[in-house]
């Protein structure tokens, strides 16, 4: 977060999680990478309600890969054979890039000048990917948590 006035910043988002309920033999993951402004209303006193409205993109990996394949390509391979072209014949990986948009609301509490509980933050985040297994598009999210505030109090 980069402070631009008394109410405006400049905020930086990056976040990933594993993809969950695939079919079997998937597995992936997702990453958010946004930018964006972030109006926090301060009173002066503890409580600190904020918006935000952040832009970038989203990244899906979905990877399939075939175990016994795998173990019996790995057991009767030479040291010499390109790593990269063995995970090519036991694996299959689909990348998906695409658009993404956050727009949020929360609120803090400050504990004392360096610490702050967030009490509740709602997101609702769109984007414009085609996921191979799953739509990821768009959601909710609720966090909480602890704010550790460095540099200018």
């Amino acid at each position: 977060i980069f402070r631009v006035s008394t109410s405006w910043d400049f905020v930086t988002h990056v976040s990933g999680c594993k993809v969950l309920g695939l079919e079997d033999g998937w597995n992936g993951n997702s990453l958010q990478y946004m930018v964006g402004p972030r109006w926090t209303h301060r009173t002066g006193g503890r409580w600190n309600p904020h918006t935000e409205f952040l832009i970038g993109g989203q990244r899906v990996v979905h990877e399939r890969v075939n175990y016994q394949l795998r173990e019996w390509l790995l057991s009767n391979s030479s040291p010499r054979d390109n790593p990269q072209r063995l995970y090519e014949q036991y694996a299959r990986r689909v990348d998906a890039h695409g658009l993404a948009l956050l727009a949020g609301a929360g609120v803090d509490v400050k504990l004392n000048e360096a610490l702050a509980l967030r009490v509740a933050k709602v997101d609702y985040q769109r984007s414009w990917i085609g996921a191979p297994q799953r739509d990821l598009n768009q959601g909710i999210r609720f966090s909480t948590g602890f704010i550790l505030r460095m540099g200018t109090w």
